[in-house]
């Protein structure tokens, strides 16, 4: 995947949701832990359903809303990855960042 067509994906502390007019696609991040799985599940969703494009979550905008890796990863966010996202630097050592379908996890 070439960096210059990487996708944005970035906290957002407003209630927008989805790919936006700045390129980004956006996820609110000022929202308890389960709605936040959710957010980050149909992420994963979309960007499974778009293997065209891809994806680079960023922790901007999640840890100005008190989401740190560590806890974005005890939250299970991010456990499952499409192929076609990767997950930045902060983020990548604390989460599983399994390969393949997305799938909502069992027992939720």
């Amino acid at each position: 995947m070439a960096e210059a067509n990487l996708v944005r994906a970035i906290g957002c502390l407003k209630d927008y949701e989805g790919l936006r007019g700045d390129g980004a696609y956006h996820l609110p991040v000022t929202v308890e832990v389960p709605v936040m799985q959710d957010k980050v599940e149909r992420f994963m969703q979309y960007a499974e359903a778009h293997p065209e494009m891809a994806f680079r979550v960023e922790h901007e905008g999640f840890s100005e809303a008190g989401w740190s890796p560590v806890g974005l990863a005890k939250a299970g966010c991010f456990s499952m990855v499409p192929p076609n996202v990767i997950l930045c630097p902060e983020l990548a050592p604390y989460v599983k960042g399994i390969r393949g379908p997305y799938s909502r996890p069992t027992g939720r």
